[in-house]
């Protein structure tokens, strides 16, 4: 299911959310925005949306500022359910997975609270949530009940402005024509974009010298066989 589109900007856009990092919006994202603009006017029946996608697309971002935005509470794990000390029904998971961090029947429980308090429920993962094996059929039938969005892989614009966005939190300054040379040879990939960049720079701040094309060349060399996941 599909929310109209408000008006999002593209390229760096500043959220007022009270964090100074900015959220990067382009086509991979904008649905996914989109829907966290339009909160609390989500369809029913349970206010609940899983957004999910690959490594580095920006989902603990999305996190903190749609935390910011509805003054709800942030778990990174849940391995017991508590709601007494949470005081809202406005509950994000980033970093939902099949590991000990997630505890089916506590999610099962939150589910259900989150929808008796008239609450909403944010999940951010790597894989939609509903498709994986929990093991407990009735978290797996509530979670068929949400709203999913992915965040898809990056087209050309957004990767080229998520790159000046990954150098420039490294402080690293990179010529046109080398970031050129980058765009047209690697993955349209969120985490191969990260490995790149925290690579080039480990290896400029050794060699003290600025990021050069043999540089690039090097590191491009030695990620060829990255696992995109």
């Amino acid at each position: 299911m599909k929310l109209p589109h408000s008006q999002l900007p593209l390229g760096l856009s500043s959220h007022k959310d009270g964090n100074a990092e900015p959220i990067l919006v382009g086509a991979p994202n904008a649905d996914a925005v989109n829907w966290l603009n339009h909160w609390p006017k989500w369809p029913g029946p349970a206010r609940a949306l899983n957004i999910f996608g690959p490594k580095g697309s920006g989902k603990s971002r999305l996190a903190r500022y749609f935390t910011e935005k509805s003054h709800g509470h942030m778990q990174t794990q849940l391995v017991k359910f508590s709601p007494v000390v949470w005081k809202t029904p406005h509950i994000i998971l980033d970093g939902v997975s099949l590991t000990n961090q997630w505890h089916s029947e506590s999610l099962f429980h939150l589910f259900n609270w989150v929808a008796s308090e008239n609450g909403s429920l944010v999940i951010f993962s790597r894989e939609p949530v509903a498709q994986l094996a929990w093991g407990l059929a009735d978290l797996e039938s509530r979670l068929k009940t949400a709203a999913t969005q992915e965040i898809y892989l990056p087209d050309d614009l957004f990767l080229s402005d998520y790159l000046q966005h990954l150098f420039a939190i490294k402080q690293c300054h990179i010529q046109p024509a080398i970031m050129n040379f980058l765009l047209a040879r690697m993955p349209r990939h969120f985490g191969f974009a990260l490995q790149l960049v925290d690579r080039l720079d480990q290896l400029s701040l050794a060699q003290k010298k600025p990021i050069s094309l043999k540089l690039v060349k090097t590191v491009l060399a030695e990620l060829e066989n990255y696992t995109l996941n």
